[in-house]
């Protein structure tokens, strides 16, 4: 029916389908025929939409510069199209990346990548108690639940422990949804 409109919505939405099954390749590929398509109809939130939920995708298949270059590029334009909705589910990813990057490496943790991760998802979490985006929140859930759970790892403090697994307990009932 040549509606390019609804084309790009399929292959965005059959990006976020395939992700969530961890078919990250085929995800990807999804997600660039939408944002070619939303491009070239200069549909510029769209785009950056669509680079937004190929981050998780580049996490999953631990492609840490593109999903970086990619946080990068959506800060920059949801800054410049004055989208504090994307600003505020920018940064959650962000924090996401950070957190991933910690992640990966379990033999020697990068704990300046942790604390990268705390910042900017307690950022976005203040953020976005002004805009109360229900996606961010889930991205928030569980970003901070595993943050303050490897903080409480990281104290050396026995009080300071227990109080970071406590904070990371308030989040743990929304991200076990």
């Amino acid at each position: 029916i040549n509606n390019k409109p609804l084309l790009a919505k399929s292959y965005w939405f059959l990006g976020v389908v395939l992700s969530r099954f961890k078919n990250n390749p085929i995800a990807a590929k999804n997600f660039a025929q939408a944002f070619g398509l939303y491009l070239g109809m200069n549909d510029m939130p769209n785009v950056v939409n669509a680079w937004r939920d190929l981050i998780p995708a580049y996490l999953n298949a631990n492609l840490f510069d593109s999903a970086r270059s990619v946080c990068d590029r959506c800060l920059e334009m949801d800054n410049i199209m004055h989208n504090d909705r994307g600003v505020v589910e920018s940064t959650a990813l962000y924090g996401t990346y950070n957190l991933a990057k910690f992640r990966s490496n379990a033999v020697d943790p990068d704990y300046i990548q942790l604390d990268s991760a705390h910042t900017m998802l307690r950022k976005a979490e203040i953020m976005n108690r002004r805009i109360n985006d229900p996606k961010t929140r889930k991205i928030l859930y569980m970003g901070l639940t595993e943050t303050f759970y490897n903080l409480s790892f990281k104290e050396t403090d026995p009080k300071r422990r227990r109080e970071l697994a406590d904070s990371g307990r308030i989040y743990l009932p929304e991200a076990c949804i």
